[in-house]
């Protein structure tokens, strides 16, 4: 679980290759701010990867959860390019699955995503899948999304809730 901040001063990540026999999947496969706080991933380029989970998987982030509605998140300057992301759970059907360019599930309230890019990537879910995020849940109803697309955006068969869920609100 990551709890801190991350400025990744713009440099690129690249070639990473992760296979999670756990139920997250990402560079920061469960990111968790403290209560009544902030948690901050900024500046950072992924390229050229590989990220599952059985549950959630984005190549930046596979959950992003918080504790209450105090703490804040914040994600910007992000950029994901030509990387492979998939919830590779075929085994528990009941469980939510879900697989998101940048972010495998948005469970998170006052999220702020800014100046988000996302191009060439490949993603593949048993459950629910999008181009920036697979899901969000009712609690991210006040998040706020701006700045962000993504462009040629393989899916391999799945529910697909499209570029951004309909439970953010200010999109």
């Amino acid at each position: 679980t990551f709890y801190g901040n991350f400025d990744g001063n713009g440099v690129t990540i690249y070639n990473i290759y992760t296979k999670s026999g756990y139920a997250y999947g990402g560079l920061f496969p469960l990111v968790k701010p403290q209560s009544a706080g902030e948690l901050t991933i900024k500046n950072v380029n992924v390229s050229a990867s590989y990220f599952g989970g059985y549950h959630n998987a984005g190549a930046l982030i596979g959950l992003a959860d918080a504790p209450d509605t105090s703490t804040k998140l914040f994600i910007e300057n992000i950029i994901v390019k030509n990387s492979y992301v998939y919830d590779n759970n075929d085994t528990n059907p009941a469980t939510q699955r879900t697989a998101g360019v940048v972010v495998g599930n948005l469970s998170h309230n006052a999220s702020v995503l800014n100046n988000i890019f996302a191009s060439g990537n490949e993603i593949s879910a048993q459950g629910i899948l999008g181009g920036l995020f697979g899901n969000t849940s009712a609690y991210a109803s006040a998040s706020t999304v701006s700045n962000a697309i993504s462009i040629g955006t393989a899916v391999e068969p799945a529910s697909v809730s499209g570029t951004v869920s309909d439970k953010v609100a200010n999109v």
